[in-house]
């Protein structure tokens, strides 16, 4: 791999478009697009999957659309999400109707015997009165 990072580096250098700054529009073009061939190549060749997939591709072995991966999500997840939305915008329609009942629903405090401290029982009886100090002055 060191070989193939020296040889790209010297035809990186050698094809450089910055090297043809003062040459004619013709060869400028050119260096610019074997500069970009060759950076292509170079991301090519790196990649172990890309590589493979190019050599597959040379041997006549040609992918799908997409690269064998499909372009989207399947048509049955699309169809279930829509109906999801379906329901979920039925829902939002019935809240819409019965705002104040499912205002209350939400403002009612859970009963005593589900509170998970003190298991239902009051607890205000286990607390003594709270008593202040007496001002130093009386």
């Amino acid at each position: 791999m060191a070989d193939f990072e020296q040889r790209y580096r010297a035809l990186s250098r050698q094809f450089h478009p910055d090297y043809f700054y003062n040459a004619p529009a013709a060869e400028r073009r050119g260096a610019l697009e074997k500069s970009s061939y060759l950076n292509d190549a170079y991301r090519t060749l790196k990649s172990p999957i890309a590589r493979i997939e190019y050599l597959l591709k040379l041997e006549g072995f040609e992918q799908s659309a997409g690269g064998g991966r499909q372009s989207g999500p399947p048509q049955s997840l699309l169809e279930e999400v829509f109906a999801l939305n379906e329901e979920l915008d039925e829902v939002r329609e019935q809240k819409a109707v019965e705002p104040l009942e499912v205002a209350l629903e939400l403002k009612q405090p859970p009963p005593r015997a589900s509170r998970p401290h003190g298991g239902g029982r009051d607890l205000s009886s286990d607390v003594p009165p709270m008593r202040l100090p007496r001002h130093p002055c009386r």
